[in-house]
């Protein structure tokens, strides 16, 4: 007999448990951040936001990057062999 896993459920536990643990994960990463979370050098990163295929954020006259946009931009440049 299958186990049907709720994934809803466990993601709201993970979530529940890195906040009681003090831990917080930010929605806008800096430069430096963004580059490694997307495993690139900041030059390329910088590279591809002057040529406008990374979106940013302005956030008080800072750089930032939405993790969302960046997943998204992940997922899009996904391909089969």
């Amino acid at each position: 007999m299958p186990i049907e896993i709720n994934t809803n459920t466990i993601a709201e536990a993970v979530v529940t448990r890195l906040l009681d643990c003090g831990v917080l994960i930010p929605r806008l990463l800096t430069l430096d951040q963004a580059a490694t979370y997307l495993g690139l050098t900041k030059d390329a990163l910088k590279a591809k936001v002057h040529l406008g295929r990374i979106p940013t954020v302005e956030l008080d006259k800072k750089l930032r990057f939405d993790r969302y946009d960046l997943d998204n931009m992940i997922e899009k440049s996904k391909r089969v062999a």
